[in-house]
């Protein structure tokens, strides 16, 4: 319900927009040669193309605790940054929020990268958006400006907190990313809400703190 409901919304979102009126908006046209769609294609009768692809990050509650306690054990996190829980408040539920938000970021990045690839538009769409959707709970939109700006430059910005994490990640699955998203949507939408709250189209990557720099 809530994965149709966010699509719903980024669908009124689109058409409402005065620069669509003359253009053609398709839901879930198939890829050619592919079994693949992506949710949303603008045809505008130039020829310019927008493609927008929608994704409801929610993960399911979850006491990760004992994930929590390995990565501190092992060095998950950067020692410049503090991740502090605690196990009597439920944090373990808190971890696994924040922490299986930020992977999906990225399964969700390298599926779209997929499908732009597969889509044979090419410079047809120059608007290529990957629309991201939460509840300002799970995750919040300063989190995505993190992975946003590693995506932008390669580099994970100092404070960071799941910098070593994705590097690692990244690193011992031969991920190569092709960097062919322009943009990446925030929409923040609370459960049972009809509307969304906010619809960020182009979240931009922040200035670095103070002391810090663009690398971990």
């Amino acid at each position: 319900m809530d994965e149709a409901h966010n699509e719903i919304c980024v669908a009124d979102a689109i058409l409402s927009d005065p620069s669509t009126l003359q253009a053609t908006l398709l839901y879930e046209p198939p890829l050619p040669g592919t079994d693949k769609t992506i949710d949303f294609v603008l045809q505008e009768t130039g020829g310019r193309v927008t493609l927008v692809d929608a994704k409801t990050i929610k993960p399911q509650p979850r006491d990760r605790w004992d994930q929590y306690e390995r990565a501190i054990k092992e060095g998950w996190l950067p020692t410049n940054v503090q991740f502090i829980l605690e196990q009597e408040w439920q944090d373990g539920e808190f971890w696994h929020s924040a922490f299986a938000s930020r992977s999906r970021f990225l399964e969700y990045t390298l599926e779209f990268e997929q499908k732009l690839a597969a889509s044979g538009y090419g410079d047809a769409a120059p608007r290529r958006i990957l629309m991201l959707c939460g509840e300002g709970f799970d995750w919040r939109q300063h989190e995505l400006e993190h992975f946003v700006a590693y995506y932008r430059s390669g580099v994970h910005r100092g404070d960071d907190p799941f910098s070593l994490a994705e590097s690692r990640y990244v690193e011992v699955n031969g991920i190569a990313l092709r960097h062919s998203i322009a943009s990446f949507g925030c929409l923040d939408r609370r459960q049972g809400d009809i509307n969304a709250r906010r619809i960020n189209w182009h979240v931009q990557v922040p200035a670095p703190p103070f002391g810090l720099g663009g690398a971990a």
